[in-house]
């Protein structure tokens, strides 16, 4: 990593080139986290997956340092989609993604990338997919990650154990 950025970051889907920068966003995000249960990581190929099958990967770049991602699935309706939890019809949950997991070097927080990131998500599951639905969760005291999710539209829907944890599942309408 260079240190200084002035220039404006890029944003591209990410390739099976980038897992291991990936899975090493996830590491260091969840060596800052005051409670393990506020993040889940993933192993290479569960992001191996979402690059090649199950959705993708967005990642913001300035030069070719890769500085975060934001990770959308596209689960098929069964009882390991959010939706089920909402009581969504089987039509629903066809036209629901997931917001899986977004992560933020330390080094570029502070910079809009986690609303970079899900904006052109949003554009891309609206306008590019026909999604009407985007969900996510959260767990309830990562106030850092919620805040930016209802700052985004997302509301906290319900909440639920989920992974073996608490987490709230927020909606946002598109």
């Amino acid at each position: 990593m260079s240190g200084h950025y002035s220039e404006e970051p890029g944003i591209r889907l990410a390739r099976d080139e980038d897992v291991d920068a990936i899975r090493a966003i996830m590491e260091e995000a969840v060596s800052r986290l005051p409670s393990r249960d506020w993040f889940i990581d993933d192993d290479t190929a569960f992001i191996a997956r979402h690059i090649r099958d199950e959705g993708y990967i967005l990642l913001c770049v300035y030069g070719s340092d890769i500085a975060g991602y934001l990770m959308v699935r596209h689960p098929k309706p069964g009882p390991d989609h959010l939706g089920t939890y909402l009581g969504f019809t089987r039509e629903q949950m066809m036209q629901s993604s997931h917001i899986e997991s977004v992560g933020v070097l330390a080094a570029f927080q502070g910079r809009g990338i986690f609303r970079t990131l899900l904006a052109r998500a949003e554009e891309i599951e609206r306008d590019e997919s026909r999604m009407k639905t985007l969900l996510a969760t959260v767990h309830p005291d990562n106030r850092f990650s919620r805040l930016n999710m209802e700052r985004q539209g997302f509301l906290p829907a319900l909440a639920v154990v989920k992974y073996g944890f608490d987490r709230l599942v927020m909606r946002k309408d598109l």
